[in-house]
């Protein structure tokens, strides 16, 4: 999840996990192996076979909320269990999930829809897809595709697809030994 530059997170924010920050770089969320943390969009870039990157369509005021609401879950532990039902560990579908939330009845947020998979309620990160996909030429549509890099895992190469290839995305396999 996009955060915004240094410079934007040092004006904007509490220091206490955005002192360290360079003013000029970019910065988004994420929930790794390695936890919830702060990184620098180049870091994310080159460790990413795929990269998606949308905008939100919601007011200004309701994505300040979100940044802030998850800056609650950094240092949090990745869930390798998906365990939905609670905020101790997270997944990367679900810090988006929760920092968007609706705080409030006539609040905007993302509608999101766990769907069962195995004896687990999750949301897999292709769902994501599948709510552009509905909303997509839609006027309130509140998620927009920026860009999508995608890869072809067999030649290491790595470009710039089309919206029509993010679109489609959702449908690929899950294994890797099943992708291009």
């Amino acid at each position: 999840m996009y955060l915004g530059t240094g410079k934007y997170l040092k004006k904007n924010y509490p220091k206490k996990y955005i002192k360290h920050l360079r003013e000029s770089s970019h910065y988004i969320i994420e929930a790794t192996g390695e936890g919830i943390q702060i990184v620098d969009f180049q870091s994310l870039v080159q460790k990413n076979d795929y990269l998606w990157v949308s905008r939100t369509t919601f007011p200004k005021e309701k994505i300040h909320r979100t940044i802030k609401n998850s800056f609650n879950y950094i240092g949090s532990q990745y869930d390798f269990i998906f365990n939905f039902y609670s905020d101790k560990k997270l997944v990367c579908s679900e810090l988006v999930m929760k920092s968007y939330a609706k705080e409030f009845p006539d609040d905007y947020g993302i509608e999101i829809y766990l769907e069962h998979v195995g004896s687990w309620l999750v949301f897999p990160p292709n769902n994501f897809i599948k709510l552009l996909i509905d909303q997509h030429g839609k006027k309130k549509a509140y998620l927009k595709p920026v860009i999508f890099i995608d890869s072809k895992e067999k030649t290491w190469e790595n470009f710039i697809a089309t919206q029509k290839d993010f679109l489609n995305s959702w449908k690929r396999s899950r294994l890797s030994i099943g992708l291009q």
